[in-house]
């Protein structure tokens, strides 16, 4: 082939150099605006690592213009999109590997990383595997961080040939530097192939599809999918999403094939309980076609929850089913922590959980244990927008391992050296502090320089905390309690403490249940606050976290009254 059309299919990545017994060739992708010297560092750093290894490092730094014809370009330039493509392009042009170099990347070169973020200089290598030589064929994508002061690193080359990702880790940091992620193309649908040939935003292109197409959003952008109020979220019915269009016969008949499976399971488990209702969702309300859609329908699920409940999984049919005897469907599975895990489960087990549990039976199952590698029974997605490394709200630390507090300005007008001894407070070690635990602070900048925050700006910060990933935020330790440095901070070095003000109700409260049945978030009436000496911000926050002790055990405990709460002046907590 021509080495100009070659370019032209891949945009203008160079051409993989051929491998000779004194020289490698290594390909580097900037997916981040690096400058010339801190990329010349880059490059030094990792010819380092190859301990006198003879590489040939080819950089490369794809334009905007590169980056809209291959993917959605969403908030992030290094999104897991952009990463997936980029290994597309690399294969097309003969590489069997790559390293990427991203914003994490950046902050590493910088000196600039966020609370709990590995300061070793990392980047993402990506290998693809291909299944054959022929026009057309499948490949693997697989991508994990590496890092140049790796003792390993200097068998880089050779291990981006065979790494291979590892089960999901318990802790979400630990996903992209130890055990490493399958990419796909978010754009095809669940349980295809990856093609070489042609990613699906470049056959959207070809096909003429544009923004004015009713199921390009939800297929090929990042919105929630809108779904119809009679979407029912309880124990009585059991959601079933239709990944096909159906007729109105057709769709009958599946509905009666569930249905009749449902009773049957109903009979052999259900007790007096009533039969679950199957409640199938049609094509035409939701249009899901692709993986990136699929996490958009379970986005726009959650949307119908009230805030703070929550459902880790939605079911699915990609075909007719017309077997009562082994119905299975298909389920994504999210904690938003680790990836989601699409794969298949039996009728008969989803109903007998969800009848006991209701919407607690997506916590009460099971999460199902990775398959690694995946295969056509499963596959683990992560939010295509999203960058290859724990992207956090500046409130939260990228490992919640460490010992960490939210810290929240209420002004900008303390001094350089008032706010330096506030910071040097909260890090002071007291007594009840172990020596071994450094203390760190995710802070947070008062934006607004015109005027002081308020006990109302407080409410809405921690509002946007609690109900942050329907206060599933971390793997360890909780957000709650947060801190405030007001002005009165950089004169006696207190710090105001926040926590969430509970109602306490048994389950017979009909009347309590009632009242708050349609609020989010129902049973937090407010928040607790009051002052505490900088330094005692950690242990209040390990012992708050926990329920270890009470808010009035470090400071008078004053309240604050959460607005528009139905049970104000009628709840209050049963003995």
């Amino acid at each position: 082939m021509d080495q100009s059309l070659q370019l032209a299919i891949n945009h203008g990545l160079p051409l993989a150099g051929k491998n000779a017994e004194d020289t490698e060739h290594l390909l580097l992708v900037s997916l981040t605006e690096l400058e010339d010297a801190d990329e010349a560092s880059l490059v030094q750093n990792f010819q380092h690592s190859l301990h006198g290894k003879n590489v040939d490092i080819h950089s490369w730094r794809p334009s905007t213009e590169v980056l809209q014809a291959i993917a959605h370009q969403g908030q992030h330039r290094d999104s897991q999109t952009n990463l997936y493509a980029m290994g597309i392009l690399a294969h097309r042009a003969g590489w069997t590997s790559l390293i990427v170099a991203d914003e994490l990347t950046k902050r590493q070169l910088k000196g600039t990383c966020r609370v709990g973020e590995n300061s070793s200089i990392s980047m993402v290598m990506i290998a693809i595997q291909s299944s054959n030589t022929q026009p057309g064929h499948e490949v693997r994508v697989v991508a994990k961080r590496t890092t140049g002061e790796d003792k390993n690193n200097a068998e880089l080359m050779a291990t981006m040939q065979t790494f291979e990702p590892q089960e999901v880790n318990e802790y979400n940091n630990e996903m992209f530097t130890n055990d490493g992620l399958v990419l796909h193309d978010t754009d095809r649908g669940v349980f295809t192939g990856d093609i070489a040939a042609r990613l699906e935003w470049e056959e959207c292109s070809i096909r003429g599809s544009t923004t004015e197409d009713a199921s390009w959003a939800i297929n090929h952008g990042a919105q929630p999918v809108a779904l119809p109020s009679w979407v029912y979220h309880d124990n009585r019915h059991l959601n079933i999403f239709l990944m096909f269009p159906t007729a109105e016969d057709e769709l009958a008949n599946i509905k009666s094939t569930l249905q009749s499976a449902a009773r049957k399971c109903h009979q052999k488990y259900g007790g007096q309980d009533q039969e679950m209702a199957i409640q199938l969702i049609p094509w035409e309300y939701h249009y899901v076609a692709s993986r990136r859609g699929l996490l958009n329908l379970w986005d726009g699920y959650q949307q119908q929850i009230l805030a703070n409940d929550y459902s880790s999984r939605i079911y699915f049919l990609l075909e007719p089913t017309k077997d009562t005897e082994r119905v299975l469907i298909g389920i994504l599975n999210y904690d938003m922590l680790k990836p989601a895990i699409v794969s298949w489960i039996s009728l008969e087990q989803v109903i007998i959980k969800e009848q006991r549990w209701g919407l607690s039976a997506k916590e009460c199952l099971d999460r199902p244990k990775p398959h690694i590698p995946e295969s056509q029974e499963s596959e683990l997605m992560y939010p295509p927008e999203q960058p290859f490394y724990v992207n956090n709200p500046p409130w939260l630390p990228a490992d919640d391992r460490i010992n960490w507090v939210p810290v929240f300005y209420l002004t900008s007008n303390l001094t350089k050296d008032q706010d330096q001894a506030v910071r040097a407070e909260l890090h002071t070690t007291n007594t009840f502090d172990l020596e071994q635990w450094d203390k760190h602070c995710c802070f947070v900048p008062w934006k607004d320089g015109q005027r002081d925050g308020t006990l109302e700006d407080m409410w809405d910060i921690f509002w946007d905390v609690y109900t942050y990933r329907r206060d599933r935020a971390t793997s360890i330790t909780p957000p709650l309690p947060i801190f405030f440095i007001d002005q009165q901070s950089g004169h006696d070095l207190t710090v105001i403490a926040v926590d969430s003000d509970i109602l306490y109700t048994r389950k017979s409260n009909t009347a309590a249940a009632e009242i708050l049945k349609n609020t989010p978030a129902r049973k937090v009436r407010g928040f607790f606050h009051g002052r505490l000496s900088g330094r005692d911000a950690h242990m209040a926050h390990a012992n708050l976290s926990i329920a270890n002790m009470g808010f009035d055990e470090f400071t008078e405990a004053n309240q604050f009254p959460r607005p528009g709460w139905p049970g104000h002046g009628i709840l209050e907590d049963d003995e």
